[in-house]
């Protein structure tokens, strides 16, 4: 555990151990971009199943372009280096699925409905509640690699 790693974090590595997702993960209290540093990793050879989370994003990036701040404390940021052996053309559906399978397990945890707003916005009560962006790096027809990334507000009330 490095000194300035909160305890959950260690404590999230050892349940993660042996896993795919999670086997190691990257923690960083001030970030520019989790995406931006999981992309930087994987075109270090990083593995599949590097997570890279952090507490606060000074360049947090979105659909389009997008970028935004928030508040240290307020949401979860988390993006996932994948290496799945696709065609990049069927890429995309990746992020279908972790809209899908992101909206269940906030649904699990709350106990709240959360849907989708297709593509990657996830909803509850008509509000923004979280987001998906997956960026993908080919060579050839193939995935090399894909980043995908995810914010969750958790404790944010606008």
């Amino acid at each position: 555990m490095k000194e300035s790693d909160p305890s959950w974090v260690e404590e999230l590595r050892i349940f993660r151990q042996g896993k795919k997702i999670g086997h190691e993960i990257l923690y960083r209290k001030e970030i520019d971009s989790t995406n931006l540093k999981a992309r930087d990793c994987a075109l270090q050879g990083a593995k599949e199943g590097l997570v890279v989370l952090a507490d606060f994003q000074s360049q947090g990036k979105g659909r389009l372009g997008r970028t935004w701040k928030s508040p240290p404390g307020v949401n979860l940021y988390c993006s996932v280096v994948l290496r799945p052996p696709i065609p990049s053309a069927q890429a995309p559906q990746l992020t279908l699925l972790a809209g899908v399978s992101v909206a269940r397990a906030l649904t699990q945890v709350s106990g709240l409905p959360v849907g989708l707003k297709w593509p990657n916005d996830l909803l509850l009560a008509g509000k923004k509640v979280a987001g998906i962006l997956a960026e993908m790096a080919a060579e050839g027809p193939q995935v090399q690699f894909l980043v995908l990334g995810m914010g969750v507000n958790v404790n944010w009330s606008k």
